[in-house]
């Protein structure tokens, strides 16, 4: 976590060092690269994990194989229940619960993805039965926000991107979201949906991010096919964001 954070004696007796410690060994650890769609998380996460092996990394087993490399560290900082996950945060413990129907089928699973210690956030996978969100909730203040991508951080820690690219499929949408965090508050700055899909993201400072394009275009064999169609950028410019094509 930020080295601003207040020390340890000085927080809640609810918290403890080794629940801080913990998390940090619950981070994310990934670098600041392209999140490509398609992915529940940047690529280097699914790399190790077996679940997500092959056309396998956007599903159920993918995200609850990377939920299980952060169970099994055995901090109690994330726990699951059968269908209940449970995150203790620094004030209180917060639970998300799977729906199912009477037969047992899954309508909305949470799956545990990290934590990311420049945010400070918990992130967690929403997956429905046609298309998949992300819930955020911070360590320190409990709130909680839903972007439609994996929220990628600034390197100043202030804001994450937030990428989703649907053209085709309906399920999901089509957005480029720019979120800042503030005292352990949520705001959406900023959300484009151009006519391209948002393939990958990443920062280029705190200031400027950088888009790789797919656009539609359909052959004989594939009537939904995305091909590269170039690139774009969102900067922050006189107190907002915008979208430069």
């Amino acid at each position: 976590m930020k080295d601003n954070k207040q020390p340890c004696e000085n927080i809640s007796f609810l918290v403890r060092c080794g629940l801080l410690s913990s998390l940090m060994l619950l981070g994310t650890g990934v670098p600041s690269e392209p999140l490509a769609a398609g992915f529940i998380v940047p690529e280097a996460v699914t790399q190790p994990i077996k679940e997500c092996a092959g056309p396998r990394f956007n599903t159920l087993a993918c995200a609850r194989g990377i939920e299980k490399t952060h169970l099994a560290k055995k901090n109690h900082a994330v726990t699951r229940v059968k269908d209940t996950l449970k995150i203790q945060l620094a004030k209180r413990t917060v639970r998300v619960t799977d729906a199912t129907t009477k037969n047992g089928d899954k309508l909305i699973t949470y799956s545990y993805l990290g934590f990311d210690n420049k945010l400070n956030i918990h992130i967690i996978l929403v997956q429905r039965e046609e298309g998949d969100g992300y819930m955020v909730i911070h360590h320190y203040s409990g709130q909680r926000a839903l972007p439609s991508g994996y929220p990628l951080a600034s390197p100043d820690g202030k804001n994450f991107l937030s990428l989703s690219e649907d053209l085709t499929a309906g399920n999901g949408p089509n957005n480029i979201e720019i979120w800042r965090i503030s005292a352990g508050q949520f705001s959406k700055d900023a959300n484009f949906e151009p006519e391209w899909g948002p393939h990958t993201g990443r920062w280029l400072d705190s200031g400027h991010v950088q888009i790789a394009k797919r656009c539609y275009a359909p052959t004989e064999r594939n009537n939904a096919e995305l091909r590269p169609c170039g690139e774009a950028k969102v900067e922050y410019s006189k107190a907002r964001w915008k979208l430069v094509e």
